[in-house]
């Protein structure tokens, strides 16, 4: 339900982006009215609204860039060209004519959250021999545009002629409306009126005489034209037409420029916190909106119910909603003028028992004491251990990295273990309390054995308890991160904030759990933490549980088998969703009658044996993956510095490297790019020779093919001297300013994959580089490299935005074998296997050899679990009579 947090006033816009225009004032006291007043309204706190409307206003004539805001997928585009020149008179005396006025043209187009638009304002004429720019929009260049508008035409110098204005015929949209032409000179003291640029919904105003076309709605007006001898006059925004010059006896009267173009993007936002959400024990829920657009910020709230919010300004909101609990969470968008919302409801049921049947982690319920035997502490007058170093629970143990835990303050994890009245554990007798910024406990002190593909569930009851008199809420995260020298990290980290509990002896328990998928790069070490976010706030963990929830690629061809036929029925498991399985023969010769079944037939076609292998992979074949993101630290959206987003600048002291939104990133906010004022304009010093370097280490995976390195760029600099460059090279290359000087490509130890073309685009252009395969199983040293000369160059220099480096990984896959015989007297190792009749067969019950030989006609199935049981089996299942001797 989308709802009002208060009434923010009603802010309208014109066209031209005027607020409030008089023709709306009483448009607004109806619908303040209609909002507020009860006679409109039931519930008027609580009224659905529209969406928030916004309107960028291009009117600087340049190039820009437009990046599609989370949540949007249309947008309205309207153009005007820029307005022509009017006539300049170097000779004669006759006043000269008017420029024409620049057309107009709207567009509705589709778009993608995250794409990028390139926005084109065309200038006003300032040349008697060009028209005024186009101003258009398209995903690429002027070719591609689906939204352009004509400028207006410019007056010819020394003649009487005025222009016409800009086409509708030659413009791109769904409406499309002419400037109005510039008038003719009217006298040797007079010239003639520049005409008017399009309207919104009429043609320009031609311009009459010294009048200048008046424009219709929301369009520029024309100049007036001169009445005594002097320069033209400029055609006002947008679009309008300059006034013609008048020469008196000397001198060179300049035409009017053209007024420049404008290009108008408007779109709605709205808000939508999702859809409610149910779990069962479990008191973590996750919210997730859209990135606001500049401009704009969300909070999330409490409004009704019982939830606690980590963070209320980040875009995915992490809630705590206790056991049996209902609460709902309003997400507010806000411009600072006007606020819309949504509210989602969260409700954690207790009408299931969670139960951790197969955990993989060892004494996660901490009842298993280990080395933390000592009690020699006393924590809320129960007796407690500091974890540290070796002395740990069993499967537990402490990762406080440069951090000291105090005995005196208890900061660091304490072992609790429980043998008066006092304290609470969730259940048994001991537990483990934390607290401290910075303090992790891990849950698996030798490590795990996780297995590509498949997805686990990390679970564990937790409570807030403040080392204080008074009890409040808690903030902690549990975190999963793994990695190697030689394969990408993970880290996936999520932050909670827990309920104040009553007391130490009446802890608030809630149950807290998320999944971990281990993706096809695999580990060469991975860790379960607890962290702690807060010196005295604490928690307090108990009944910790990692436990399978999807097999993906784990593979089981079942059994091997002892047949009386050579005809066999498979029995491996069956693949789970994104998974596929396929028989092969291993060894013997043998034919499948489906290769994809894990339930066909398979029969031995020469000989007696065959081992067959079941082979597990996920289906979408190879995986991509990314190690170096493009909307992350390879976009450059952290913060302020290179540093902050992992990157080392190496500057030569004038051109220098910087992060930030100055040059217009391509998506997101902030890009890489050459200054040379400290990062306050994206220029260069054309006349300094400089090379300045940007560099970072990404790790690549081994088993990595069709490694491939993308991003954007622009900037015009000067071809063959002052350019953007690109290197690979080993971590032992170090970049040293002023190397390579402009000209030379040599740095050496490194490798250039770039060519030496990245230069002359005003607007971001993708480059996409394949890399070697050799690079599989190394760190890289990724290098972006400017140069220039001191000769001649054009501003802007080189910036960068959106790189990634990624590459295919195999798809998770797992395999498994299983033994096919038949009519066999040769020793065999099989177990559950079917006796056949004539046959004679080795077993060894109690270390001495015995040998059987089976009577009857048919066949039997016994069943070989231990020595020590092995005779009950064997006869148990053969109560119809002898069925076997000793022989």
């Amino acid at each position: 339900m989308k709802v009002f947090t208060y009434f923010p006033g009603i802010q309208l816009f014109d066209i031209s982006g005027n607020k409030f225009s008089l023709r709306y004032v009483w448009i607004a006291l109806f619908l303040f009215l209609a909002v507020c007043n009860p006679l409109f309204s039931e519930n008027p706190p609580f009224q659905p609204v529209p969406p928030l409307h916004q309107l960028l206003n291009y009117n600087v004539a340049r190039s820009h860039t437009f990046t599609v805001p989370a949540g949007v997928t249309s947008i309205t585009v309207e153009t005007w060209g820029g307005g022509g020149r009017g006539g300049s008179r170097t000779t004669g005396t006759d006043g000269t004519g008017g420029g024409g006025g620049g057309a107009y043209s709207r567009q509705v187009f589709a778009v993608t959250p995250g794409q990028v638009l390139n926005v084109n304002v065309g200038a006003g004429s300032s040349s008697n021999t060009a028209a005024g720019g186009d101003s258009w929009v398209s995903p690429g260049t002027v070719t591609t545009a689906f939204v352009l508008a004509k400028g207006g035409n410019s007056a010819a110098s020394n003649t009487t002629t005025g222009a016409t204005g800009g086409s509708s015929a030659s413009g791109i949209g769904t409406i499309k409306f002419s400037g109005g032409n510039g008038a003719n000179g009217v006298s040797t003291t007079s010239s003639g009126g520049g005409g008017s640029s399009a309207g919104t919904a009429a043609n320009g105003t031609n311009a009459s005489g010294t009048t200048g076309g008046v424009a219709p709605t929301n369009g520029g007006n024309g100049a007036n034209g001169r009445t005594t001898a002097g320069s033209g006059t400029i055609g006002s925004a947008p679009g309008g037409g300059g006034s013609g010059a008048v020469r008196g006896t000397t001198g060179s009267p300049a035409g009017g420029n053209g007024g420049a173009g404008r290009v108008l993007i408007s779109y709605d936002i709205n808000v939508d916190a999702g859809p409610d959400q149910t779990q069962c024990q479990n008191a973590r829920f996750v919210i997730n909106s859209n990135i606001p657009p500049a401009g704009y910020s969300i909070t999330w709230s409490v409004v009704s119910g019982n939830g606690f919010i980590y963070d209320n300004s980040n875009p995915v909101a992490e809630v705590t909603v206790p056991a049996g609990n209902t609460a709902t969470i309003r997400l507010s968008l806000s411009n600072g003028t006007t606020t819309i919302s949504d509210d989602v409801a969260l409700t954690n049921t207790t009408s299931c028992t969670p139960l951790c049947t197969s955990p993989l982690n060892s004494n996660g319920d901490f009842e298993l004491r280990g080395t933390a035997t000592a009690d020699n502490l006393s924590f809320q007058s129960t007796p407690a251990t500091l974890i540290y170093q070796t002395t740990n629970p069993v499967g537990w143990s402490e990762r406080y990295g440069t951090s000291l835990p105090n005995t005196s303050s208890f900061t660091g994890a304490y072992y609790i273990n429980k043998t008066g009245a006092n304290g609470n554990p969730k259940s048994g007798s001991r537990m483990v309390y934390m607290a401290g910024e910075g303090f992790c406990l891990s849950s698996l002190k030798t490590f795990a054995d996780l297995t590509c593909g498949r997805t686990y569930r990390v679970s564990a009851w937790v409570a807030a308890f403040t080392n204080s008199a008074t009890q409040t809420t808690s903030t902690f995260a549990m975190e999963f991160i793994s990695g190697g020298n030689t394969v990408p990290d993970l880290h996936i980290g999520n932050s909670f904030m827990a309920p104040a509990s009553t007391s130490w002896n009446n802890l608030n328990w809630q149950r807290y759990s998320f999944d971990v998928t281990i993706p096809s790069s695999g580990y060469e070490y991975a860790d379960f933490l607890f962290t702690t976010l807060h010196n005295v706030n604490g928690i307090v963990i108990d009944d910790m549980c990692i436990e399978e929830i999807s097999s993906a690629s784990r593979a089981n061809a079942g059994p091997d088998q002892f047949n009386c036929s050579n005809a066999f029925t498979l029995a491996a498991n069956t693949p789970p969703s994104g998974f596929a399985g396929a028989w092969s023969v291993v060894s013997g010769s043998a034919s499948i009658s489906n290769t994809a079944s894990p339930t066909s037939t398979a029969t031995i076609s020469s000989g007696n044996n065959a081992r067959l292998r079941w082979t597990v992979n996920g289906t979408g074949g190879t995986r991509r993956y990314t190690a170096l993101d493009p909307a992350d630290t390879g976009g450059f959206e952290s913060c302020c510095s290179p540093y902050d987003n992992g990157w080392t600048a190496i500057n030569n002291g004038t051109n220098d490297w910087y992060t930030g939104s100055v040059p217009g990133a391509y998506s997101g906010t902030n890009a890489a790019y050459i200054s040379n004022n400290g990062g306050t304009n994206h220029t260069y010093n054309i006349t300094t020779a400089q090379t300045s370097h940007l560099y970072r280490d990404i790790k690549i995976h081994p088993d990595a093919t069709n490694i491939t390195l993308s991003f954007q760029w622009k900037g015009m600099g000067q071809a063959s001297t002052d350019r953007l460059l690109v290197y690979t090279a080993p971590t032992s290359v170090e970049p040293v300013a002023g190397v390579p000087a402009s000209t030379s490509t040599a740095l050496s130890g490194a490798t250039l994959v770039s060519g030496t073309n990245l230069t002359s685009s005003p607007f971001y252009r993708n480059a996409t580089i394949t890399l070697p395969s050799s690079l599989a199983g190394t760190t890289v040293r990724l290098i972006f490299t400017w140069q220039n000369n001191n000769v001649t160059g054009t501003n802007p220099p080189a910036a960068i935005d959106e790189i990634s480096l990624s590459y295919n990984l195999p798809a998770c896959s797992d395999f498994d074998e299983v033994n096919l015989l038949y009519s066999s007297t040769a020793p065999v190792n099989l177990n559950n296997v079917n006796a056949c009749p004539g046959s004679k067969y080795n077993f060894d019950p109690n270390r001495m050899f015995r040998r059987f030989i089976v009577m009857e006609y048919w066949c039997y199935r016994f069943f070989y679990y231990r020595k020590s049981c092995f005779h009950y089996n064997l006869f148990s299942n053969l109560h119809a009579g002898p069925k076997l001797k000793y022989i």
